[in-house]
């Protein structure tokens, strides 16, 4: 596969059969995404089986749960790994703590349609266009990324590049990090 073909396999529209509808009580369609299970197997036979994914953080507040994963991906053409960072929340429901392969799905899905067309990221976007998020619920996605940042640093001068963008609540992580570093 060269670069081109690439590009024309992940800009290419999801079929009909991959890209499932979420309808509200009275039918009305709300949004429309592909399963994370239809998401595994088109990443799998696209990169050939180099993906990892995994969850980095996961949050429980008074309003519900908030997740950041991280999906990697080796390129077909450059053999270089690239990551995708996706972040999901769900509101509080019962049995919340089953909801937490929910909020899984819900990130890897998002990572996902950073890829391309094919994964979804044309899906939906004329309906998140016009989403006013409450200002309560706004999350702080660059402190998320810097924390990840962070803990993937591989050497001190790496590290140093964050300082100055450090948020309060980072400082100790950002610390314990440097530790590892001294200590070494």
């Amino acid at each position: 596969m060269n670069f081109d073909e690439y590009l024309e396999v992940i800009n290419a529209e999801p079929t009909p059969e991959m890209v499932c509808e979420h309808r509200n009580k009275n039918g009305e369609l709300e949004y429309r995404y592909i399963k994370k299970s239809v998401l595994q197997r088109e990443l799998s036979n696209i990169y050939r089986g180099n993906v990892r994914w995994e969850m980095v953080r996961d949050t429980v507040t008074t309003n519900g749960l908030y997740g950041t994963g991280k999906l990697e991906v080796k390129h077909p053409v450059s053999g270089e790994w690239i990551y995708y960072t996706g972040v999901a929340s769900l509101p509080h429901e019962r049995g919340m703590r089953m909801n937490y392969p929910r909020l899984e799905a819900h990130c890897m899905i998002n990572a996902c349609k950073k890829i391309g067309i094919w994964f979804g990221q044309c899906l939906n976007n004329q309906e998140e266009d016009e989403v006013e998020v409450p200002e309560e619920q706004i999350i702080d996605i660059a402190d998320d990324r810097l924390e990840i940042l962070i803990a993937e640093a591989s050497s001190i001068e790496q590290l140093s590049q964050y300082k100055k963008d450090l948020p309060s609540n980072l400082k100790a992580k950002y610390m314990a990090k440097l530790k590892t570093f001294i200590e070494k």
